[in-house]
């Protein structure tokens, strides 16, 4: 348990490195080649600066098992795990949160190609996908195509603080997702990409929202559809 071994020759040979953990270790990423984190069981993430001599273990929000790590610079970075596990660092890994990404399966691979773009991959064909650095994740649904655009009503309503939203694609079109207060106000876009043809599943979050009504609106090519949702605190 624990275990961290490294080469510095191209695998011809290896040496142990201590961490200091008695936990599993599932994962490993280096941003640099000093700068890298492990993870693993009961949350565990340690990170080091010095290529692994020195290991140390950072705060995590989780108990969760978590499975794959993935960071873009020093600083910003990603971990996924068990139970729908979904955490963010944006200071090197000093703090971790917590991101939403509608779904309780095991998480078992995540990558990010920029600070904006990344997908995760779990269990049961899991797909997710962000275009915003995890604030929305988007359940992409595979071979699913509906016979035409559709906007489903949000559930559950109402809500506190999260609550679903469903579309529909059936060809590739630009498409937009906004959602706005009862003065019309925008105050979170979900969605301002080009879809595949599929459905959707969209989480949102109105945890810095009061309570009252909101409405969501999708635009997909000459497509157009509004609808209301109740926010209770």
């Amino acid at each position: 348990m624990g275990t961290i071994i490294k080469t510095t020759d191209g695998g011809i040979s290896w040496n142990l490195q201590p961490s200091g953990s008695e936990d599993y270790l599932r994962s490993v990423y280096f941003a640099d080649q000093n700068t890298g984190w492990t993870a693993g069981d009961n949350g565990a993430i340690l990170k080091t600066t010095n290529g692994g001599t020195n290991w140390i273990s950072q705060v995590s929000p989780s108990n969760e098992i978590l499975q794959s790590l993935s960071f873009v610079n020093a600083n910003t970075g990603w971990a996924s795990g068990n139970s729908g596990t979904i955490l963010c660092t944006t200071n090197g890994g000093t703090t971790w949160n917590s991101q939403i990404g509608n779904t309780s399966n095991l998480l078992n691979s995540v990558c990010f190609t920029d600070a904006m773009h990344g997908y995760i991959a779990g269990f049961e064909g899991t797909i997710l996908k962000t275009t915003n650095g995890g604030s929305v994740f988007i359940s992409e649904s595979g071979s699913r195509i509906p016979e035409g655009y559709y906007l489903s009503q949000n559930y559950p309503n109402p809500f506190n603080p999260g609550t679903n939203l469903e579309l529909g694609i059936p060809e590739l079109e630009f498409a937009s997702l906004r959602v706005y207060d009862a003065l019309g106000k925008e105050v979170a876009v979900l969605i301002y990409e080009k879809l595949a043809p599929g459905i959707y599943e969209v989480k949102f979050d109105g945890s810095n929202l009061i309570s009252g009504v909101y409405f969501y609106k999708l635009v997909a090519g000459k497509f157009m559809e509004t609808k209301s949702m109740i926010l209770i605190k």
